[in-house]
């Protein structure tokens, strides 16, 4: 990853990765298991809250560079196991078991991994907030490599500024073991309030940079 200060490798493990042929290209996606409850939020990739998703497609392009392959998916499936009454028709206890996250907005695409997925009557998708172009996916891959050279730039200077965020009542404080060493106070620091933001103005700022 470019960074202010040279580049950066990144090391790590990705659950999952699903492969599927479909018009003479190489379709990737990845699935992240969570033993709670977790999903996509494009607000908080934007933001950079949660690059997890991204940046395991990020690294899988970066891996195939000789070869062409095509991000098509990011999603976090839940293994924790939910009760469902018996009675439900088997389409209803299906979808307690559906994954979160983001998909290439091409029917080919996402049929090729998913033969039994299904359009609206209208033609689209059941969610269009998390189902991008091809043009879009390459967008937000790059804000995320934007983000983790801005993150890193940061941390190589000594920008160590306590200001956690803060977005839909929820902080990363609630769940931090070092609460005790950053010494974040709520009488003397403030949280960074992260607002909202529609899909439609994350994407047409992508390509003028965030």
């Amino acid at each position: 990853i470019p960074t202010p200060v040279g580049p950066v490798a990144l090391r790590g493990k990705i659950d999952r990765v699903d492969v599927a042929e479909a018009d003479g290209e190489t379709l990737i996606r990845v699935v992240d298991y969570k033993t709670g409850s977790k999903s996509f939020n494009l607000t908080e990739l934007y933001y950079g809250l949660n690059l997890q998703l991204m940046v395991y497609l990020l690294a899988l392009c970066a891996m195939h560079r000789g070869g062409a392959i095509v991000p098509a998916g990011g999603f976090y499936f839940s293994l924790s196991w939910p009760y469902v009454e018996k009675e439900k028709e088997a389409e209803e206890r299906q979808k307690a078991f559906r994954m979160s996250g983001f998909l290439l907005a091409e029917q080919t695409a996402v049929q090729a991994f998913d033969p039994n997925l299904r359009l609206n009557s209208e033609g689209e998708f059941y969610n269009e907030e998390t189902a991008f172009t091809r043009e879009e996916m390459e967008g937000l891959l790059e804000l995320t490599k934007r983000l983790l050279g801005d993150a890193f730039g940061k941390l190589y200077t000594g920008n160590l500024d306590i200001c956690p965020a803060q977005y839909q009542g929820r902080t990363p404080c609630m769940y931090c073991d070092y609460i005790g060493i950053c010494r974040f106070c709520e009488q003397t620091n403030a949280f960074r309030d992260v607002l909202p933001v529609k899909k439609e103005e994350i994407l047409s700022g992508l390509e003028g940079g965030r």
